[in-house]
C-alpha cells in the first residue's frame, strides 16, 4: 500500500500546479473522465488506477457499463496526495 501512495506521489510531483484562485474556469473541461484519461492526468497505469480504485482511495462510477471518474474526485484525489 505505501509502494502505491509512494508511486503516485512522484507521479502528481512531476506535475506543475496553479493557485486554484489565478485559474479561471474553462468551459470544455470535461466533469468526467474516462479511465484513459484519468489514468494521463495522474501519470499511472491501468494496474494502478484500479488498484486505487478497489482501495477506494480513488472514486470511480459506471455509466452505461463505462467506468467514469468525476473531476471533483480525481481532484480531491491529488490533493490528498499533497499532505
Amino acid at each position: 500500500m505505501r509502494a502505491i501512495q509512494w508511486r503516485a506521489r512522484q507521479n502528481i510531483n512531476a506535475l506543475t500546479w496553479t493557485s486554484a484562485e489565478t485559474v479561471e474556469p474553462k468551459m470544455n473541461e470535461p466533469i468526467l473522465y474516462t479511465v484513459p484519461e484519468a489514468m494521463t492526468v495522474l501519470r499511472i497505469g491501468r494496474s494502478l488506477f484500479y488498484e486505487l480504485v478497489k482501495e477506494k482511495k480513488l472514486r470511480a462510477v459506471k455509466i452505461a457499463g463505462k467506468t467514469l471518474v468525476r473531476k471533483d474526485d480525481l481532484d480531491s484525489f491529488i490533493s490528498s496526495l499533497a499532505a
